[in-house]
């Protein structure tokens, strides 16, 4: 899965900003929403709409311990159902500029589905969902000896050192889609 330049070129030049104000581990969660064109023959292209979610680190530091906490009532439907595996593990580290994958959400997956009066096995997609997920992020900053005294009291209570929400709604991707990537 590629990722966009233009989404990590600015997330590197956030990231930079960042790091001239603090040294700090920054993760933040983008999106961007897909529009592309697969040929099937020599007439017909096959349009693949979906969202990707990438977790990236925007600060001058490297982020440890990195786990993730869901909230919300919006799944993914169909095929793929619930939540990605890493959502439920931990990420040891990640380096100053680095990106992870998080998710794909697809185009059927931001729908309601209905079933089909005239076909009672078949569904038809209805409107998009109300539903949303928040995803909180919990971390801490590598170890030094500035950032063990600062995390010291948030360790005693459980806590990791820094958090980060996002929050997820397919009412964000309703009206047009981007302009076309032909592969």
């Amino acid at each position: 899965m590629d990722i966009v330049s233009s989404a990590v070129t600015g997330a590197l030049r956030i990231g930079v900003q960042v790091v001239i104000a603090r040294r700090r581990p920054v993760l933040e969660i983008l999106y961007h929403l897909h529009n592309d064109y697969r040929p099937r023959g020599q007439d017909h292209h096959f349009q693949h709409v979906f969202v990707s979610l990438f977790l990236v680190n925007m600060g001058g530091a490297r982020a440890e311990n990195i786990t993730f906490e869901t909230s919300g009532d919006f799944r993914r439907e169909l095929f793929k159902g619930g939540e990605p595996a890493l959502l439920k593990s931990t990420i040891e580290q990640m380096a100053p500029g680095q990106a992870h994958y998080v998710m794909k959400i697809e185009q059927r997956d931001l729908h309601e589905w209905l079933q089909d009066e005239k076909h009672p096995t078949a569904m038809t997609m209805g409107k998009l969902k109300t539903a949303s997920l928040g995803i909180t992020v919990h971390y801490d900053a590598e170890r030094t000896i500035i950032s063990r005294l600062l995390r010291l009291a948030r360790s005693w209570r459980g806590l990791k050192q820094y958090e980060m929400k996002f929050i997820f709604r397919p009412q964000n991707f309703a009206g047009d889609l981007p302009p076309p990537n032909y592969l």
